[in-house]
């Protein structure tokens, strides 16, 4: 039968490994099997050991001996001897009898409770159903090999499975009496299996136990995996098992003895017979004769160990009274059952409309809404739900419609780390709350007045939750009545709040996720831009090594030629001499220069900045600058947007600045020069920029990305070198600004820079 009511297992016993460990180590105080049973087990693997390897096993133990001779002499053997030994009766009662009567007094003797005591009557029926799955198993095991299909399993060692597959429940009932006959209540009084009522009163269930003892006396691998796995369900079986058909057949042979009447006193899951059947490809048609068979087999094993069998028709009686009695009381439970059931249909109902709103991809509004449209759907007037990270300063609320976003500090009695205690639907700890329904706090009633209609129908009640540094609930309208509902079926109201913060908890997870990525991202476009930045550094450190090094390798010679050409020429009077020593003068001239432009741009000089007017200065530059190159200064329009702005630079490094920038935009529109000086300021006020604009050809992608590269030039040869535009940028940079370039292949560039507007502040000192 299934379990019909299930509570959980307790915290307590749960949360107590050492307790679970004593309890466990009161099965070390159990006997191990003697000798005779551990030889008997090594030859039962095969059907066919020696009869006289048995016959000697059995006289190094008398009273093992006298049993057998004992089973020997009952009348319905056939002929009786009138002087039985062990041989004699070893060959009268076959091997297969004289194996199985003898292991399964070896057990009996170890596992078997004291008479007279509370347990006897329990360890009696315990054995009972052993004996009967044991005897089951190997029967099995015969029809199985007699339709030719292949189980990797003997008939010994079928009935040993069989025989000790509840061996946990024996040892646990002879070791801890009087907690095991509260297991036994427990069952029956709450239809318990027996698994889950031995965790909630000892923390460890009976196949735990079986296979500590089974391991700790030796037992063969395939019964300890009997033990242990037998009540895992068909396709259930762990991947680590190695004996899934040993394991089968025990599930068989204990369904099919459950139904024929041999079943412990205690409800639980019983495996269903035609899986069993499927799962060994087992004719069900021939359980009747298995069972037949078992029974038979089964009556001199209880005669020997003195258990009454009760197999007569007065006896099948008083089970079948029983049985109708438990029947009734099962129907009346059953009925109550349904009663409750049919008012938490509304609850499963809202839970499975809230989890048919999850997606990947849900955000926290989303999760509140679901939420309040299930409990409306569960009877709410109105509902509203709330999400927050506790200490958080801003919280989550929804209704049906929508969701917004409130400030902890706008909602009186709502502190960032609030937790109320005094509320009874709320804990600190998710596993141990009940999210029982209580009345709404003030707190509570405030939030949901940000969100719906104040004017309440019903009394205002509040569900929430804590946990992992989460906290939702609901706020809602709803009769007493219907509450008192929801509060019967707690599980079902403990689903959806799971379900809720589980999707609270996904949510926030999937907003942090996408943060992340965001941030990421903008990390790794920094990285790169400092990673650009730095090879430009170091390629600048290099121009300066060079420069340095050509100043000091190159100026020497070049000074000499130029003194020796100059000496010549003052010597000489033949004027095609002359004519080539002036050359000679003037190349050596140029190469000076271009070795000391290297040297001011590579090592340049310390600003020395002054606050300077920038309307004032952009006009001197630009009139000398027209005056230098013999142009007019209608090319050039000057604007700012603040006569009155100042900017704080070196004056000299400024018009070198400009100068650079506005050769560079005379030679991009020499056609027809069009070039606009504008200026404006920030919203910080700290900084001035200052852009020049030309109509010029533009800059492809390519000549856009070197523009500021030295020794780069878009230019004819001969026309530049390539250090205007890089040297304007490491002199912004030396007075504390920053230059970037915008340009559009045949619409115009626009060179643009920023300097401070005043000298920084002084920094405090310690």
């Amino acid at each position: 039968m299934s379990t019909l009511l299930r509570t959980p297992v307790s915290t307590a016993q749960k949360s107590c490994p050492d307790r679970v460990e004593l309890i466990l180590s009161q099965l070390d105080r159990l006997p191990a099997p003697s000798p005779v049973a551990a030889k008997l087990l090594a030859v039962s693997a095969s059907d066919d050991a020696s009869l006289a390897a048995i016959v000697e096993i059995l006289r190094t133990d008398a009273a093992l001996s006298a049993g057998v001779i004992r089973l020997a002499n009952r009348a319905d053997l056939g002929a009786r001897a009138a002087k039985m030994d062990i041989h004699k009766s070893v060959t009268l009662l076959g091997l297969r009898r004289v194996r199985n009567a003898v292991i399964a007094q070896q057990f009996f003797r170890i596992l078997d409770a004291a008479p007279g005591s509370p347990q006897a009557q329990l360890c009696k029926q315990l054995w009972k159903h052993n004996l009967a799955v044991g005897c089951a198993c190997e029967a099995i095991v015969e029809i199985s090999r007699a339709s030719q299909q292949a189980i990797g399993l003997s008939g010994g060692e079928a009935f040993i499975c069989g025989l000790l597959h509840d061996v946990g429940k024996l040892a646990l009932a002879v070791s801890l009496p009087k907690s095991y006959a509260r297991v036994v209540e427990l069952c029956k009084r709450e239809q318990f299996s027996t698994c889950d009522a031995e965790q909630d009163i000892l923390g460890v269930d009976h196949t735990v136990a079986g296979k500590r003892l089974a391991t700790r006396w030796g037992l063969p691998s395939a019964i300890v995996e009997c033990v242990w796995f037998h009540h895992q369900g068909f396709g259930m079986l762990p991947a680590s098992a190695k004996f899934a058909d040993a394991i089968h057949v025990v599930q068989l042979a204990d369904a099919a003895m459950n139904r024929a009447g041999f079943a412990v006193p205690q409800a639980g899951v019983t495996a269903d017979l035609d899986a069993a059947c499927r799962a060994l490809d087992v004719d069900p048609n021939k359980l009747d004769s298995m069972i037949d068979k078992a029974i038979q087999r089964l009556r001199p094993l209880c005669e020997l160990v003195e258990i009454d069998l009760d197999l007569d028709p007065a006896a099948q009686i008083v089970r079948l009274t029983e049985a109708n009695r438990e029947l009734g009381r099962l129907n009346s439970m059953l009925m109550s059952s349904e009663r409750i059931y049919s008012r938490r249909v509304r609850c499963l109902d809202a839970v499975a409309a809230f989890t048919g709103t999850e997606s990947e991809g849900l955000m926290v509004g989303d999760v509140c809404t679901a939420a309040a449209r299930a409990f409306e759907a569960m009877g709410a007037s109105t509902a509203a739900a709330f999400v927050r990270r506790v200490g958080a300063e801003h919280v989550f609320l929804g209704d049906t419609k929508h969701c917004d976003i409130l400030k902890t500090s706008d909602i009186i009695g709502l502190t960032p780390n609030h937790r109320d205690e005094s509320n009874s639907c709320v804990s600190a700890n998710m596993s141990q709350q009940q999210n029982a329904i209580g009345p709404a706090p003030t707190w509570a009633k405030v939030m949901r007045m940000k969100m719906v209609d104040s004017d309440a129908t019903h009394a205002l009640w509040l569900v929430a939750s804590f946990y992992s540094g989460i906290e939702c609930g609901l706020i809602f309208d709803m009769s007493e009545s219907m509450v008192s509902e929801l509060n019967a079926g707690i599980a079902d109201l403990r689903m959806l709040m799971t379900m809720f913060i589980r999707s609270a908890l996904a949510a926030f997870e999937h907003s942090d996720t996408q943060r992340l990525a965001e941030d990421a991202l903008d990390m790794n476009r920094r990285l790169h831009a400092a990673q650009t930045e730095l090879l430009r550094i170091r390629s600048l450190d290099m121009i300066a090594q060079m420069a340095a090094g050509a100043a000091h390798e190159v100026n020497n010679p070049l000074s000499v030629i130029s003194g020796r050409a100059q000496m010549m020429h003052a010597k000489t009077a033949d004027e095609d001499m002359q004519r080539g020593l002036d050359i000679i003068i003037e190349q050596s001239n140029r190469a000076s220069g271009i070795v000391t432009e290297l040297m001011r741009f590579s090592k340049p000089e310390p600003p020395t900045p002054l606050t300077l007017s920038l309307k004032k200065t952009l006009e001197s530059i630009c009139q000398r600058w027209c005056a230098s190159m013999n142009q007019s200064a209608s090319i050039i329009n000057i604007a700012t947007s603040d006569p009155g702005v100042a900017v704080f630079a070196d004056p000299t490094h400024l018009r070198e600045i400009m100068e650079a920038i506005l050769t560079n935009a005379m030679e991009a529109a020499a056609d027809k020069p069009d070039i606009q000086v504008n200026s404006h300021t920030r919203n910080s006020d700290d900084t001035v920029r200052i852009a020049v604009t030309d109509r010029g050809r533009g800059m492809t992608l390519e000549t856009l990305e070197h523009a500021l590269d030295p020794f780069y030039s878009n230019r004819p040869a001969g026309r530049g070198r390539g250090l205007g535009l890089s040297r304007a940028y490491r002199l912004v940079e030396s007075n504390g600004g920053r230059l970037w370039i915008e340009s559009k292949v045949n619409i115009g560039t626009t060179v643009s820079f920023e300097l401070p507007v005043r000298a920084p502040a002084a920094s405090p000192r310690n």
